[in-house]
């Protein structure tokens, strides 16, 4: 009896197509769930990271604030003075630092550089103006409102571009991080659908593939043998399956 047409063959056949369908179903999914990585990949190299180190730069913007707060009001000698000056310069230079490391991000827009560009210069400006407000606070004797009166109010626009900046990015990745859970979910829902259906479509196959093969020759011997023990013995027996 050829391969094909045998019992086992056609199992066989079944059982390998079966297997195959449910490894490219799986492969599909896999793919599919692949681009969705790639699209969390991109969203955390981009708006996410944006939105981390200009709000870093903004943390960062406010320490030196401070750290300029603590010089006028809590220098009473040159070394006092010096150390609160070391600390605000760190402070200074970790804020550089941030708006450098965005300039660098490749994938940033020509008008998000410009505007990264312009705030970097600024904030030199307004370290420029400090260290205006240092000398008139040591030239008069540790007197606070000498240097408060050169930098009063310098350093609200340029946190509040930075608050505004880290808003608008942190926005763009709560707007896009649904739809990725969403495009994320759908596919192992679909995954899963598809493979039950085939599931079942095997199920099936199967079920007519025994009925035909098994269970229907069985039945139509079980007949023949029940006539030739009733004495019919011109019926015809058909051996085929």
């Amino acid at each position: 009896m050829p391969f094909a047409r045998s019992v086992r063959g056609q199992v066989l056949t079944l059982l390998g197509g079966s297997l195959l369908l449910m490894l490219l179903i799986a492969l599909a999914c896999f793919q599919m769930l692949n681009d969705s990585a790639r699209s969390y990949q991109r969203l955390l190299e981009g708006p996410a990271t944006i939105s981390l180190r200009v709000a870093s730069a903004n943390i960062g913007f406010k320490t030196q604030v401070q750290e300029w707060k603590n010089l006028l009001l809590r220098s009473s000698s040159n070394d006092e003075a010096a150390n609160f000056w070391r600390r605000f310069e760190q402070e200074e230079q970790g804020v550089q630092g941030e708006l450098g490391d965005l300039l660098n991000l490749p994938q940033l827009s020509g008008e998000l550089r410009s505007q990264l560009q312009n705030l970097q210069q600024e904030h030199r400006r307004i370290g420029d103006a400090y260290r205006q407000g240092r000398q008139a606070f040591l030239n008069s004797g540790f007197d606070a409102s000498a240097g408060d009166d050169v930098v009063r109010g310098i350093d609200r626009e340029f946190s509040d571009q930075l608050e505004q900046l880290t808003v608008t990015w942190r926005e763009r990745t709560q707007d896009q991080v649904p739809e990725l859970e969403r495009s994320t979910r759908n596919t192992v829902v679909f995954g899963l659908l598809v493979m039950l259906a085939s599931a079942a479509v095997v199920f099936v196959l199967g079920q007519l593939m025994l009925r035909r093969q098994l269970i229907e020759p069985i039945n139509r011997l079980i007949g023949h043998i029940d006539a030739l023990s009733q004495g019919r013995l011109g019926q015809p027996v058909d051996a085929r399956r």
